[in-house]
């Protein structure tokens, strides 16, 4: 992956492929982001492209997050007895899981 900086914007190839290109937009000052696809259908370039905007978790009150936690801590124990996760990953899938609530998403 590589990043380009120009001033707040910063663009993130995500995929390469011969007729397949996606890559990611952020603008830290507005928290705003887009996912932007350019595909080759029938010799012909299609462009798409899903704007959204992210949430710093500084944003979100303290108990909300704990709340998410530890719904996600059942949740996970609910998909293991289930047999739908395997005992041996659950503790991975969990704490990327929770890392990924409480880190930033940002540039790069």
């Amino acid at each position: 992956m590589r990043t380009v900086t120009s001033g707040n914007v910063s663009r993130r190839r995500t995929t390469s492929r011969p007729t397949r290109w996606a890559f990611d937009v952020y603008d830290t000052a507005t928290q705003s982001m887009s996912s932007n696809y350019v595909e080759v259908v029938d010799g012909r370039g299609e462009y798409t492209s899903i704007p959204f905007r992210y949430v710093w978790p500084a944003d979100m009150p303290a108990g909300w997050l704990v709340a998410c936690c530890f719904a996600l801590i059942h949740a996970c124990a609910d998909e293991v007895r289930g047999g739908r996760i395997d005992p041996a990953a659950a503790l991975a899938v969990l704490t990327a899981t929770i890392r990924g609530i409480l880190t930033a998403p940002g540039p790069g």
